[in-house]
């Protein structure tokens, strides 16, 4: 498997990568079988042995690349996450004078598009294998694309401070991606391709475009807290005296 330029780190999984076409059709079996044996019996199930047989190489080779099964989910997982982050990467940079309203919606299109090709190396691993958590939390597509996204962010909100755009990011990364994750893992019936990527894309465009909440308040007479009350001073008459 080849590496990904810009967010390679595939090897840092691999005892060395494969220079030779061989070698790399060897790699591509023993991760393809791990998959096989993940969806057909468990990860339990998964050791070496089993893994090289499912594979059809010998254990030798299998440990020429990997030192053992964890080496290969994980070789696995940060291939895709790599490739994401690159996806993701080059279609931010090639959009940011556009206009939020027309990049979201594609975004999100090409990011289903690929994680549901990918699933099971993004998705299905990650639950299977529990050592993979860590790895998966560091390699996140959050954190490998996050400097490019707060550049667009700054492009797109004008005057906002540092922390209203990192605040922002934070958000939209986290709930954005939460969502796509959840919606190719369960599918929710009765929520279409397409409506699925305008509704989210309504939302996040919606709460990037917001106001801030202090300068929404202040225009907003119902928010606006109560002026105070002038004291109304005694201004009585003094009784006069009885003669």
């Amino acid at each position: 498997m080849t590496g990904t330029g810009l967010f390679d780190t595939e090897r840092g999984a691999m005892r060395k990568a494969p220079r030779q076409q061989r070698s790399s059709d060897t790699v591509q079996r023993i991760q393809d079988a791990l998959l096989e044996i993940i969806a057909s019996e468990g990860y339990a199930a998964a050791t070496t042995n089993r893994i090289a047989q499912q594979a059809q190489v010998n254990i030798a080779s299998l440990y020429q690349y990997f030192p053992n099964r964890h080496a290969i989910a994980l070789s696995l997982f940060e291939h895709a996450a790599a490739e994401l982050a690159q996806l993701v990467h080059r279609q931010v940079l090639d959009s940011m004078t556009e206009p939020l309203q027309t990049v979201l919606p594609r975004l999100f299109e090409q990011l289903l598009s690929f994680m549901e090709r990918r699933q099971a190396a993004l998705l299905n691993l990650v639950e299977e294998v529990p050592e993979l958590r860590e790895s998966a939390q560091a390699m996140s597509l959050e954190n490998l694309v996050r400097d490019i996204s707060r550049t667009f962010l700054e492009m797109h909100l004008g005057r906002r401070s540092a922390e209203e755009i990192e605040s922002k990011l934070f958000f939209v990364q986290t709930a954005g991606m939460a969502l796509v994750r959840r919606y190719v893992r369960d599918r929710p019936a009765g929520i279409g391709r397409e409506r699925f990527v305008a509704e989210l894309s309504a939302l996040l465009v919606g709460y990037l475009t917001a106001p801030p909440p202090c300068a929404a308040a202040a225009d907003s007479p119902g928010l606006r807290p109560p002026a105070p009350r002038k004291l109304r001073l005694n201004t009585m008459r003094p009784l006069k005296p009885h003669s």
